[in-house]
C-alpha cells in the first residue's frame, strides 16, 4: 500500500461511517486513529495485511508514543481501531471473518490499551516536554507561550527541571499521561 492508497481509503473510510458519524463527538479521533493505522500498516509493517499480533503491537506499542489523548477518549481508541477493521473486511480489504476477529481482538485490548496509553515510559523527551507545559497550563499550539515557558523552564536549576518532567524511564511520577494529541 502507498500512501496514496492510504489517503484513499481514508476517505473511504470517512465516507463509510457517514454523516452521522460525522457530526458525532468523536468523529476527529476516529479518523485520526484511522489514519495513523494505515500509516502504520503501510511505513511500519510494509502493507502486510493486518494480524493479531500487528493489532496489538498498533494498540499496545505503536500507538500509545504515538498520540496523546483526554482521559475520556482513551476507552473508546480501541473501539475506534475496531471499526477501521470492520470496515476493511465490509469493503473487501480483510476476508470478512477474520476483519470481525480482529475487531473484537482490537475492542478485548481496552484494558491493556489503558494501561499502555497512561504509561510515561512511551514519552520521549520531546513529548516529555509538551505533557510538562500542559501541567503548567501552557498550550502547546501557542508559540508565543511555548517559548516563554521554555525559556523560563531552561532558566530553573537542573534539580527543579527534572522534577517538572516526567520520567521517560518509566513512571509518571504520580500525573496522568492521557492528554489531548500533539503535533
Amino acid at each position: 500500500m502507498t500512501e496514496p492508497d492510504t489517503e484513499q481509503l481514508l476517505r473511504e473510510y470517512v465516507s463509510w461511517r457517514g454523516p452521522d458519524a460525522a457530526r458525532s463527538g468523536d468523529a476527529e479521533r476516529f479518523e485520526l486513529v484511522g489514519q495513523v493505522m494505515l500509516d502504520f500498516q503501510t511505513w511500519y509493517r510494509a502493507g502486510l495485511p493486518w494480524d493479531p499480533d500487528m493489532v496489538r503491537a498498533f494498540l499496545l506499542d505503536y500507538l500509545p508514543v504515538k498520540i496523546v489523548l483526554e482521559e475520556h477518549e482513551v476507552a473508546s481508541t480501541p473501539a475506534a481501531a475496531a471499526e477501521l477493521l470492520r470496515f476493511l473486511g465490509e469493503n473487501a480489504h480483510l476476508p470478512i471473518a477474520e476483519a470481525r476477529a480482529l475487531s473484537a481482538l482490537a475492542e478485548g485490548l481496552g484494558d491493556e490499551f489503558a494501561r499502555a496509553i497512561c504509561e510515561a515510559s512511551g514519552l520521549g523527551p520531546a513529548r516529555g516536554l509538551v505533557f510538562a507545559m500542559e501541567i503548567e497550563g501552557v498550550d502547546p499550539t501557542s508559540a508565543s507561550g511555548v517559548e516563554t515557558w521554555l525559556r523560563d523552564f531552561s532558566r530553573r536549576p537542573l534539580r527543579r527541571r527534572s522534577a517538572a518532567l516526567p520520567d521517560v524511564l518509566g513512571t509518571t511520577r504520580g500525573r496522568s499521561r492521557s492528554r489531548r494529541r500533539t503535533p
